[in-house]
């Protein structure tokens, strides 16, 4: 009877886990849509980086407990990456302009968060490693 419960309790979570996974998405699609005024075309290729996104996260995964330091650079690749493959999708200047300032509001605050991190002691390296494992998906 214990099997059937956690069985049951773990399919829930799963479905819990992937309705959240998805509305994230969502959110965040909308927002990149919204932020840098995307067309329709433009949309349905920010929504196919925002998925390349997620899925390339869960490959990554395995090396979260058996490699630090190859997830911490490969979540920090993931992050630029997909920075850099909406960049390249905006066509005018109007949106190349919110994109530049959608980056300085990205930089101001890792800067912050860096600095909160090294204020309670991590090192460099630990703070990016943090920054980038927190931020990926906000």
């Amino acid at each position: 009877m214990k099997f059937y419960f956690f069985l049951v309790l773990g399919i829930l979570g799963a479905n819990l886990s992937f309705a959240q996974s998805q509305e994230h998405k969502v959110k965040e699609i909308n927002f990149l849509v919204e932020k840098l005024m995307l067309n329709d075309r433009q949309a349905e290729k920010v929504t196919k980086i925002i998925q390349r996104k997620y899925d390339t996260f869960q490959v990554i995964q395995k090396y979260k407990s058996t490699n630090a330091k190859v997830y911490a650079a490969k979540l920090k690749a993931l992050y630029e990456g997909t920075l850099i493959s909406v960049q390249i999708l905006l066509e005018n200047d109007v949106q190349r302009e919110a994109f530049r300032l959608y980056g300085v509001e990205l930089r101001s605050y890792k800067a912050e968060k860096m600095k909160n991190y090294k204020e309670k002691g991590l090192s460099k390296e630990e703070a990016s490693d943090k920054f980038y494992s927190e931020v990926i998906f906000s």
